[in-house]
């Protein structure tokens, strides 16, 4: 799963997201069924001027 958080939608929090440092946040769960890992890979904006076309948030 991708998710590109561009300020666009209300119901994140942009203060809580503007506190996350750039870096690599993950969490691993294993349950009965298997295992769960979700990955999100944090980006400062200015890393890609191209992209200031997005909506900062």
């Amino acid at each position: 799963m991708t998710a590109i958080f561009d300020g666009s939608d209300r119901a994140i929090d942009r203060d809580a997201l503007s506190a996350v440092k750039p870096g690599l946040i993950g969490t691993f769960q294993p349950g009965p069924s298997g295992h769960s890992l979700e990955v999100a890979l944090v980006l400062l904006p200015e890393a890609f001027p191209q992209t200031s076309h997005l909506q900062r948030g």
